[in-house]
């Protein structure tokens, strides 16, 4: 009944406001329901290969918690030719890495292997140019996983921005 509700929702939805505008909509709402995530879903299985739906859709679901799910409908989208989906992707699937690796409570429980990937991912995510905010959270997650030089790069590169 509530899946009926939702498609009939998720149909009139579809009729009235133009697809891309709809979209672009979806991306700017700070909101994460499931009706989106289930919008977003149908939408994809109308265009397998759109990697920004992919990316709208995984960002949605990992903020609902959907850790296997968003990383699932991310892997394809990382392959992105559009170099801004592409690194919107590789930042979306290190804070994916980051929150299964902070689950533990403690950094100091988190495997080896898991740091030494959680290290190299951010040293090739760090040769991406990004804004300010994201530089700041790569920062923060460079001296969070004891990587003090990358950290500094990454704080002069924002200093110098300015």
């Amino acid at each position: 009944m509530v899946l009926g509700i939702a498609l009939l929702a998720v149909l009139t939805l579809y009729l009235l406001f133009p697809r891309q505008a709809l979209i672009e909509q979806v991306r700017l709402e700070k909101g994460n329901d499931a009706l989106t995530e289930n919008y977003l879903t149908n939408l994809l299985r109308a265009e397998p290969f759109n990697h920004e739906l992919r990316i709208l859709l995984a960002e949605k679901r990992f903020a609902l918690g959907q850790i296997g799910p968003a990383r699932e409908v991310l892997e394809v989208a990382i392959a992105a030719p559009e170099p801004e989906l592409r690194r919107r992707g590789l930042l979306l699937d290190y804070r994916i890495l980051a929150t299964v690796a902070a689950r533990s409570g403690d950094d100091s429980a988190v495997r080896p292997e898991e740091i030494a990937a959680m290290r190299a991912r951010l040293s090739a995510l760090a040769l991406e140019q990004w804004g300010a905010e994201e530089t700041m959270y790569l920062a923060r997650q460079a001296r969070r996983w004891q990587l003090p030089a990358l950290a500094a790069r990454l704080s002069a590169r924002i200093l110098s921005s300015d």
